[in-house]
């Protein structure tokens, strides 16, 4: 094959042709970054109660730093925390983010902004709480995951949460 290179304006067509390959090698070269999701995006806690969501990040395009969370809009009486609050380099990972409430929090629906920062980018997420009122004592159960597929001489794990409300008496479980 031969390439027949015009004549009038060499320069013009030399930077146009380098122009556009550079255009198609940037385009074919995926974007460091990452995104973030919450296991469950909401929650329903009553005063005085606790509950978690599953943070998780997923990188993509060679991203490898570590990421931080942070939370905003927490309603009065209530907290929040990460464990762990930081997700080490690459930044793929989990974190398990914990809800407190105090028995004085007001009821209502909350948007509270998880915030994932790592490598100059930062990526908002909302989770949805609802808070209820305080009713008669009772625990919740909750399993993260909630099923596993195991093959047989394998093991496989599973986290074990529970919330206690409504004056339930902390007593010992028997598993």
């Amino acid at each position: 094959m031969r390439l027949i290179w015009p004549t009038k304006r060499p320069v013009f067509y030399f930077v146009l042709m380098t122009f556009l390959l550079l255009a198609a090698s940037a385009a074919m070269t995926a974007q460091a970054g990452f995104t973030v999701s919450a296991t469950p995006s909401s929650l329903s806690i009553p005063q005085n109660g606790r509950g978690v969501s599953t943070i998780t990040t997923t990188i993509s395009g060679g991203f490898n730093n570590s990421i931080s969370l942070s939370a905003a809009g927490v309603p009065l009486g209530a907290s929040v925390s990460f464990n762990p609050s930081t997700i080490g380099a690459p930044g793929a990972g989990s974190s398990t983010m914990a809800i407190a409430l105090l028995p004085i929090v007001r009821t209502g629906t909350y948007p509270i902004t998880v915030t994932a920062s790592g490598g100059g980018i930062k990526q908002p997420i909302t989770i949805t709480l609802t808070i209820t009122a305080l009713g008669a004592a009772n625990f919740t159960v909750v399993a993260i995951p909630s099923s596993l597929s195991v093959v047989q001489g394998n093991q496989g794990t599973s986290s074990i949460y529970t919330t206690v409300n409504g004056g339930f008496k902390i007593g010992r479980a028997h598993v």
